[in-house]
């Protein structure tokens, strides 16, 4: 008898079991559904995301910018250079002259007045002072004379004499046998004694009175053609005589 109610209570437990585990089943297959069911839309909406984002935009096309045409430069003029233009010193006064010649003369009355143009607007000479000399046809600031020496005397007596050239007044008197043979007192050639003596004489129309040896160069207003006093022969105006006429 006993036996039969462990058999009954036995069998009571197993179909309890058994039903209980038929309903998990059940519930599991429902849960299962329900999952697949949810999971659909969401795959699907995954799918289209990954769809959307994964889409690449088309690459932008290059464009390409043509190169500049080359510059092409105007035609030039061609460069013309100046000529390079000597500058002498300020022109503060000019005196004009005119050239004469004064009895019979050996010397050429020519060479005298090419002489005297080109020495006295030499930049070495007073022309360094701003002192312009211009020969004119007649008159002028001054007279240049060609004088035969028996002629001299008369342009300041006692003063000019046949044997050197002088200067007094509006006249500059040069001796005619000083220009062709120079001085045998100048230790010197005969172009750099007519150099001399024309600075020498313009020197007094300017205003100069006659300098010595100090040593070195001789001054231009020295009385070279006389003695050079130790000094050595010199045609131009040194700078303190310049000085003295500006």
């Amino acid at each position: 008898m006993a036996q039969r109610r462990r058999l009954a209570w036995s069998a009571a437990i197993t179909a309890v079991l058994l039903a209980v585990a038929g309903v998990a089943v059940v519930a599991a297959r429902r849960d299962d559904t329900e999952e697949r069911a949810v999971q659909t839309p969401t795959s699907r909406v995954a799918s289209t995301t990954s769809t959307t984002t994964t889409t690449t935009t088309p690459p932008t096309p290059e464009t390409t910018v043509p190169e500049p045409a080359p510059m092409i430069a105007a035609p030039s003029a061609p460069i013309v250079e100046a000529a390079p233009v000597e500058l002498g010193p300020p022109v503060h006064r000019v005196y004009t002259y005119s050239v004469i010649v004064d009895g019979a003369v050996n010397g050429s009355v020519n060479d005298l007045r090419s002489y005297a143009q080109s020495v006295w607007n030499d930049d070495r000479s007073w022309h360094a002072a701003g002192i312009d000399f211009v020969e004119v046809g007649g008159g002028g600031s001054f007279t240049l004379v060609l004088a035969n020496p028996s002629e001299v005397p008369k342009y300041a007596p006692g003063t000019c004499d046949e044997e050197y050239s002088c200067t007094n007044g509006g006249y500059v008197v040069i001796n005619d046998d000083r220009w062709v043979g120079g001085s045998g007192n100048w230790p010197g050639p005969l172009d750099q004694y007519r150099t001399m003596v024309l600075n020498h004489e313009v020197g007094h129309f300017l205003g100069r009175g006659h300098q010595y040896c100090a040593g070195g160069l001789a001054p231009v207003m020295q009385q070279q053609s006389i003695d050079m006093q130790g000094c050595a022969i010199n045609p131009w105006p040194l700078a303190w005589e310049l000085d003295s006429v500006r």
